[in-house]
């Protein structure tokens, strides 16, 4: 996540959405969400997931194809 800033940005501008992702529903939901994806991320590097299974398939694929 990324925010661009005026140099001459004050600090009541930046803390409010600041305590709402570190506090707040919306950033536990974002911190959920974070997580869900890694799991997902960590799935396909590890040999689990649907990326990994389908380049298995389309290896398979090529083989028989000899």
């Amino acid at each position: 996540m990324g925010m661009e800033v005026s140099p001459d940005v004050k600090r009541d501008e930046v803390e409010g959405p600041v305590k709402k992702i570190l506090d707040g529903d919306e950033g536990m939901k974002m911190r959920a969400k974070a997580k869900e994806w890694k799991n997902v991320k960590d799935m396909d590097i590890h040999g689990k997931g649907s990326s990994y299974n389908n380049f298995e398939r389309l290896i398979e694929a090529l083989q028989c194809g000899k």
